[in-house]
């Protein structure tokens, strides 16, 4: 048992109160030696591909980049985000939903953490929902010790869309739902072409 609560919507002091928290977290847990068990993250899996043409298509294009290349191998939590962590008080207590774990580089829980689904509302700060994406970033750079590629985040923020919106899909599928009842595609399409494009 951990103590504390899961929470979505936070306001701007809280948020700046967790960010450099979320930041020490993150740099721990991709500074964290890889269990024997743990494998590579695929950021744009077969499946994706075969759910959906457009998917498939932006999917080939961000191939193309090759910023997708891991540039180091750590960690990952693969569900890095503002609703899987826990804060007890004023400090976050715990990280949660372990089940994407994976190796692969940074950026892609980064990446994660700052898309729009993950923000609820607060599209203002990217940094997971607390702070700008910018502060965010310098916070964790600083705990890590890494120059984080802004080219290379775009091209992780567009696979995590893309990722996001074939498990919508899926989602969609298995709770016997209409396509784009749990997440419209056509905007998360959009504005993964759109991030693809300023590449």
């Amino acid at each position: 048992y951990i103590p504390g609560q899961a929470k979505r919507r936070l306001s701007v002091t809280e948020g700046e109160r967790l960010a450099p928290q979320l930041a020490v977290l993150a740099a721990k847990v991709h500074r964290a030696l890889p269990p024997a068990a743990l494998t590579a993250y695929d950021p744009l899996p077969p499946l994706l591909r075969a759910l959906d043409p457009r998917l498939a298509a932006l999917a080939s294009r961000l191939d193309e980049s090759g910023l997708l290349e891991p540039r180091q191998q750590v960690v990952l939590h693969g569900d890095m985000r503002t609703g899987n962590y826990l804060i007890q008080g004023e400090r976050i207590s715990g990280l949660l939903d372990w089940e994407f774990a994976a190796l692969g580089d940074p950026l892609a829980d980064i990446a994660w953490l700052s898309l729009p689904p993950w923000l609820y509302g607060a599209s203002d700060r990217a940094g997971a929902g607390l702070v700008p994406l910018e502060h965010f970033i310098a916070l964790y750079e600083q705990a890590n010790g890494l120059r984080l590629s802004r080219s290379g985040l775009t091209a992780w923020r567009v696979a995590g869309l893309l990722r996001w919106g074939a498990i919508a899909r899926l989602q969609d599928a298995r709770l016997g739902l209409a396509p784009d009842s749990v997440e419209p595609l056509s905007p998360l399409l959009s504005l993964a072409q759109s991030w693809l494009d300023s590449l």
